[in-house]
């Protein structure tokens, strides 16, 4: 495999593969042209993402929901999965009732209840 920039040809170096599974030309030409648009995208994304965890902060102080559940509500409704995090909910409901059942029902959540009701 080759490597074309601003020199000229290079020496041979290890390169992702095409789709037939050919080894691919590098051209680092193409990368330091388009380095400067990456960076400045990278920078509105950060600072999109900052903008994002601040709204979503203050939309969690004003409605008094945690504001990791409204990024997973956020996030669910983008990418279109909205079921299958439902079912994850659902399904930690599930789990932490079902340990709060255990917990009441066992000898340690019994004496733990008979301690806190009479003290």
């Amino acid at each position: 495999m080759r490597v074309i920039d601003a020199n000229g040809v290079h020496d041979p170096v290890n390169a992702k593969q095409d789709n037939q599974g050919d080894e691919q030309i590098v051209d680092l030409n193409a990368f330091h042209d388009r380095l400067p648009h990456l960076l400045d995208l990278r920078e509105k994304a950060e600072n999109a993402n900052a903008d994002l965890r601040e709204a979503i902060k203050g939309v969690a102080e004003k409605s008094g929901l945690y504001a990791a559940n409204i990024r997973a509500v956020v996030n669910a409704k983008f990418k279109q999965n909205e079921e299958a995090v439902e079912r994850k909910a659902t399904q930690l409901a599930l789990v932490f009732e079902e340990v709060s059942v255990k917990e009441s029902v066992s000898p340690e959540g019994a004496a733990a209840a008979t301690k806190a009701a009479t003290h």
